[in-house]
């Protein structure tokens, strides 16, 4: 018997499925939905893999079904039909609840019980609370490890004294500055040291990363965030890899450029669009800054000015809808 994933459908809807008396042929596995900070989830995605006596059974089952109707949570869960492979004892269930901009895993390790019956997989294995899932990857400073930005100050007049301070800064140098005066009896050292410790590859920790795990094959992110040009991130082998060729020139059609190339894409996470460029690159004429554009298509311009090299060039996406958050565009899918 081949392993399946049958639609999802609410809790009572399995029941009255299952109610006319035929032998049954799939366990009933019941997804309580974990908390999103960004309201309801817009999809969920699988990952299973069946295990018997003498270990893993075939490959891991994937599939990821989409939530058009909320009512399929009335009686608190939706319902997968789950059809085991023969001689399946237990099973590691990964379950991803997907939201526009956000996605939370539960991970489970449980005995499959016999056909017809549930198995419930409930939000205590959920990761973090609402306020600590995986949120927009907007790039923010990280703190300075001891001795990475200080200051400090020492004096000899034949008794020891010593204060420091220790700050954090986020700038793009680091400057050392050292002033020695010397008479007979006094000594005075100061030492100023700043570092630059932001992080601007992909995300912050606990968003998707490059290298980082990823729960489902094939699926794919931006690392972007308001007003950035971000990157795209491909789940291949349970790995995130940057993949920047998911875009190609054929998703420009709206931006209007001439000879459009894809350069990267607007959004985060789930929600995100192809960006473009001209080709050669072109630069943001004086006064221009990222914004939400005109309509245009099927959507709306998200138009961003990013500096690279010290010029600023200018990208454009087309995506659904588009939000301004801290005055930067966000690119939405609704």
């Amino acid at each position: 018997m081949h392993s399946r994933l049958l639609r999802l459908v609410g809790g009572s809807t399995v029941w009255m499925l299952g109610a006319c008396g035929a032998k049954p042929t799939e366990v009933e596995l019941q997804l309580f939905p974990c908390d999103l900070v960004s309201g309801a989830p817009m999809s969920v995605a699988l990952k299973i893999q069946s295990y018997g006596a003498d270990g893993a059974i075939g490959e891991p089952l994937s599939k990821t079904f989409p939530i058009a109707d909320q009512r399929v949570f009335e009686d608190g869960f939706a319902t997968v039909g789950f059809t085991p492979p023969a001689g399946t004892l237990t099973a590691d269930i990964t379950v991803t609840w997907i939201s526009d901009s956000e996605m939370v895993q539960a991970v489970y390790n449980e005995p499959v019980p016999p056909l017809g019956e549930a198995m419930p997989l409930g939000k205590d294995e959920c990761e973090g609370t609402p306020g600590t899932t995986t949120m927009p990857t907007t790039v923010e400073p990280t703190t300075a490890g001891p001795g990475s930005g200080e200051t400090a100050t020492s004096t000899e007049t034949g008794t020891d004294t010593e204060s420091s301070t220790t700050t954090s800064t986020t700038t793009s140098t680091s400057t050392t500055t050292s002033t020695t005066t010397s008479t007979t009896d006094e000594t005075t050292t100061t030492t100023t040291s700043t570092t630059d410790t932001t992080d601007t590859t992909m995300g912050t920790t606990g968003g998707p990363m490059e290298g980082g795990d990823c729960p489902l094959d094939n699926s794919a992110v931006c690392d972007g965030g308001p007003g950035v040009l971000g990157k795209l991130l491909h789940c291949q082998a349970g790995k995130w890899v940057v993949n920047n060729s998911l875009c190609d020139p054929s998703m420009c059609g709206d931006t209007g450029f001439s000879d459009p190339q894809a350069a990267g894409c607007a959004g985060t996470l789930m929600a995100w669009s192809c960006v473009c460029a001209d080709t050669p690159k072109s630069e943001c004429t004086m006064g221009m800054q990222s914004q939400c554009g005109e309509a245009t298509g099927d959507g709306v311009k998200v138009e961003l000015c990013v500096e690279d090299e010290g010029k600023t060039y200018y990208y454009v996406g087309v995506c659904p809808n588009c939000d301004e958050v801290d005055g930067e565009p966000l690119c939405l899918l609704r």
